[in-house]
């Protein structure tokens, strides 16, 4: 499935019923990345916090 690397579970879900005509919730699609070894970079939704460790 090409895809951008910070689609979601949900993203996934629909573009596989598109393309394939395959129904499968968010749930099913993790397990089946997780089975397979694919691992998913989550996008940093916010900067990290400029609190510094003394």
């Amino acid at each position: 499935m090409a895809t951008s690397s910070d689609a979601t579970l949900d993203d996934l879900a629909v573009q596989l019923a598109r393309r394939d005509h395959i129904v499968a919730s968010r749930h099913t699609v993790g397990r089946a990345l997780r089975r397979l070894n694919i691992t998913r970079k989550k996008k940093r939704s916010t900067q990290p916090s400029a609190t510094r460790k003394m």
